[in-house]
């Protein structure tokens, strides 16, 4: 099972939402790097500049991004 995130915007906590769900978010700043962050098996948060990948994978093309597996 795919890792589900939570984030906060404006101390409301909101979620659950992918990783690809995540990246969108960042392209269309929704997401900034301030914004605080969790996976689903964590009580902390984090920055979300702070998670491995997450603006790397925002900045790539959509086009060569590896398709969702939705298959169980």
């Amino acid at each position: 099972m795919a890792t589900e995130w939570y984030y906060k915007e404006s101390d409301e906590t909101l979620g659950p939402c992918t990783f690809r769900h995540m990246v969108e978010m960042v392209r269309e700043k929704q997401l900034l790097p301030e914004t605080m962050v969790r996976p689903h098996y964590m009580d902390e948060w984090q920055r979300a500049d702070s998670v491995v990948g997450l603006f790397h994978m925002a900045r790539r093309d959509p086009a060569t991004l590896p398709p969702v597996n939705n298959s169980i």
